[in-house]
């Protein structure tokens, strides 16, 4: 069995960009539910959760050791350290997961009760910590490989959590069925799983929200800069240059977005060449957003400004570790640590939306766009999403076209559409329902105009967030341990 939680942890991998397999997702989860129902005893449940997950994140998480491209030596070496503790923290997810499912389960005498209402629920709830403890690591959550094709209608409804619910109850189904051996139990399985899935297909459409009536015309403008490019002053002033002769051009967008750092300095140090090249902007009435960095009391910045104002109009507020910043709790540790570039990054709270012509914006930066719960209640008031990346440290890896799908699903929860602009990979204007206009993918320099159309209004999701999810997880424990309590006899299931 832990061979077998190995291979079909490895395997789920490819239900995730760039690869899409999604079908490889329910089997891999299949799989792994059918051994937590055979297994006695919670010890061994945590190893077999244990080997799951190593495989799973191991093979997932690949793209962090892409960064090692960046470091030398001893630097390269405790970096590498570093990325197998996360790895093999990440694994006790899966491996706390198994646990608590097999020593709930010893209180449950009907394992049907305890696959369709408990262990979807468990399921969820491990996945939800994962989004904010230790300051949350959302990657290869269920939803991202079932937002194509798959389970997406319900993510202005649900969420990214609701729709891996929905993956756990189908699978858990599935497992009854196959041990039970029972034509009624795969009338139940085949009944629920049709529902789900023609339920998805039709809410895949359904608007939630409102055009407005004026569209905007926007240019967005991608540079293929890497890490090594983002600290040299003559770089920086090159790019600038260019990125400002483009914004520029005939016919001129009302607005032009860069991608973070493209300003990859202390914004105070250019702030003079910046302002001559934005002066004819905005003469002619268009704005400028662009990625730098500002300096404070406590360190500098990740912030989004805005040219005609040169001021600033987004800070990141949820930092990368490890990259961004070195947790408090670690730093006892400091002289075994590579030196990390921007460790001094500092985040600010409380932010939101901000506005520009009436037209009301939702802007992330790079790490932000896995964290839905934080961004939908600036995206229930917004009318355009606006997201950059700087992805320089992650050469072609899988990291790229996943963060694209995942900011896909960012825009399908708030039926809102998003400006996504990343310095590589994919840079596009990604609709309200999804998919994506107008995708740039190629090295070098280019830009991309089209008219983006505002919308107004919210969806349950960007509305409620989780609570109705947990609300239902709750109440199918209550009923749970209600049917538990009965006496045998009287016992349906």
């Amino acid at each position: 069995m832990f061979a077998i939680a190995l291979i079909f942890g490895a395997l789920a991998v490819f239900s995730y960009p760039p690869y899409n397999y999604a079908f490889l997702l329910p089997l891999s989860f299949f799989v792994f539910f059918s051994i937590l129902l055979r297994v006695q005893r919670p010890l061994q449940a945590f190893v077999i959760g244990l080997a799951f997950g190593v495989s799973y994140f191991g093979i997932g998480t690949y793209w962090l050791f892409s960064v090692l491209d960046n470091y030398e030596g001893s630097a390269a070496l405790s970096y590498l350290i570093i990325l197998l503790v996360v790895v093999a923290f990440l694994s006790l997810y899966f491996a706390l997961f198994a646990l608590v499912s097999v020593w709930i389960r010893q209180w449950f005498d009907s394992d049907a009760v305890w696959l369709v209402m408990i262990l979807p629920g468990l399921a969820v709830f491990f996945d939800w910590l994962r989004t904010w403890f230790a300051t949350g690591f959302t990657w290869l959550l269920p939803a991202d490989a079932l937002s194509q094709g798959g389970l997406e209608g319900y993510l202005p409804l649900v969420g990214s959590l609701g729709v891996g619910y929905l993956l756990y109850l189908v699978c858990a189904l599935g497992v009854l069925w196959v041990s039970r051996k029972s034509f009624r139990y795969f009338v139940v399985w085949a009944v629920i799983s049709v529902i789900v899935w023609l339920g998805s297909y039709a809410l895949k459409s359904t608007p939630f929200t409102q055009p407005m009536d004026t569209p905007i015309s926007v240019r967005i403008i991608q540079s293929h800069f890497g890490v090594h490019d983002k600290s040299q002053t003559y770089n920086i002033v090159k790019r600038m240059r260019t990125f400002q002769y483009l914004s520029r051009l005939e016919p001129m967008a009302t607005l032009n977005v860069w991608p973070e750092s493209s300003v990859s300095t202390d914004y105070q140090e250019v702030s003079r060449y910046l302002q001559e090249g934005f002066a004819p902007l905005k003469q002619n009435g268009s704005e400028v957003l662009f990625g730098t960095y500002r300096r404070g009391r406590n360190g500098s910045y990740n912030t989004i400004m805005k040219a005609s104002t040169q001021t600033t109009v987004y800070t990141k507020r949820h930092l990368m570790p490890f990259g961004e910043y070195t947790p408090a709790w670690l730093k006892k540790f400091e002289r075994f640590l590579p030196a990390f570039p921007m460790d001094d990054l500092v985040g600010e709270e409380g932010q939101g939306t901000f506005e520009i012509n009436t037209t009301v914006y939702a802007p992330s930066i790079c790490y932000e766009i896995l964290f839905g719960d934080e961004l939908r209640r600036a995206a229930a008031h917004a009318n355009i999403l606006l997201h950059v990346s700087d992805l320089g440290w992650f050469s072609n890896s899988w990291a790229n076209p996943y963060l694209f799908q995942v900011a896909q699903i960012r825009a399908m929860e708030s039926r809102k559409p998003m400006i996504y602009v990343a310095n590589r990979g994919t840079s596009a204007f990604i609709p309200f329902l999804g998919g994506a206009h107008a995708v740039q993918t190629q090295k070098g320099t280019h830009y991309l105009q089209q008219e983006v159309i505002p919308r107004t209004g919210t969806t349950p999701y960007d509305r409620y967030g989780n609570a109705p999810l947990f609300g239902w997880i709750l109440l199918s424990v209550f009923l749970a341990i209600i049917i538990n309590l009965q006496p045998k006899k009287r016992r349906k299931v």
